[in-house]
């Protein structure tokens, strides 16, 4: 078995066991979010779990505590080791039911990160879509540095996304260097072109940009959501205060499924090389446990 299914609610989902993520979305049978192959590593991170640091982390080089560690560099092209170590375990199921399944691994202590790691994730599915609790518990003597977040690709309705409108809020963006992507410092979303605090037309704009700030609803959580131009078809994607960024990307010609027709919506704990600037960067206590939780929905016609 390389992936489980759940259903319910008019939903089904696969969920790979190499990585954890999600392999496949479907609402009354239509695909939802970029469907990865099974079994293996997929090309653009679609639907993995990003952990214990999500995003980029210069040179592979972090120092903490006055110990000066390194990581492989996944990314050759602009030295950086990208999105954490979970993507590449195998994952056990621990329960399972018609529309549940929970997934758990452990990554071991290793040169580059000398800290074990419980991993948990929790996929449900129902009438409100996908749900998915990521917990991670340090079961190693000393403070551990942790970052998480989400890589999936949602199907634009309609299929293309510069005619998607997108509804984001948030305060500020994240500006990073044009050869590496690494953070120079932050700017009002308002002073951006990133601006979609009111719902607009996507058009040529390009993504690769982590927003925070952002507002939160009633249930104290914040959202991105995408949508054909007069509706009905409409994608959400939410994720609770565990969270305080998101990572928006729009892939290009040489990415699974063509240019333009999905887009990378992110949730993210912290924001790229949070473990050499500190921000956002949570420090995990010896046997504490971190968790948090998103989900997606489709509220397109049956």
């Amino acid at each position: 078995m390389t992936s489980v299914r759940i259903t319910g609610g008019g939903y089904a989902a696969a969920v790979d066991l190499h990585g954890g993520g999600l392999r496949e979305l479907q609402h009354h049978g239509r695909n939802v979010v970029l469907v990865s192959p099974a079994g293996e590593h997929p090309a653009s991170w679609e639907g993995r779990i990003l952990a214990p640091w999500p995003n980029r982390l210069a040179d592979g080089h972090y120092e903490i505590d006055g110990r000066a560690l390194d990581v492989a560099v996944n990314e050759p092209s602009r030295h950086n080791a990208l999105h954490g170590l979970v993507w590449n375990l195998m994952w056990e199921v621990t329960d399972r039911a018609t529309s549940h399944a929970r997934l758990t691994t452990t990554l071991h202590p290793s040169p580059g990160y000398p800290w074990r790691l419980e991993m948990v994730a929790d996929y449900t599915i129902g009438i409100d879509g996908l749900t998915l609790t990521i917990s991670a518990t340090n079961r190693s003597d000393g403070e551990a540095p942790f970052g998480c977040g989400f890589h999936p690709y949602l199907l634009a309705p309609g299929g293309d996304v510069g005619t998607s409108v997108l509804s984001l809020a948030a305060d500020e963006i994240l500006e990073v260097s044009g050869d590496r992507l690494l953070p120079t410092g932050r700017c009002p979303v308002g002073s951006s072109t990133y601006d979609f605090s009111t719902a607009r037309s996507i058009g040529r704009t390009e993504f690769d940009t982590a927003f925070t700030g952002l507002a939160r609803d009633d249930r104290d959580r914040a959202s991105a959501r995408i949508s054909t131009p007069s509706g009905p078809d409409v994608v959400v994607v939410w994720w609770d205060r565990a969270f305080a960024w998101v990572q928006l990307y729009t892939p290009g010609s040489d990415r699974p499924g063509g240019p333009r027709t999905s887009i990378a919506i992110e949730p993210m704990t912290c924001p790229v090389d949070a473990f050499n600037s500190g921000t956002d960067l949570i420090r995990l206590a010896p046997h504490a446990t971190w968790s948090g939780t998103l989900g997606i929905r489709s509220d397109g016609a049956a």
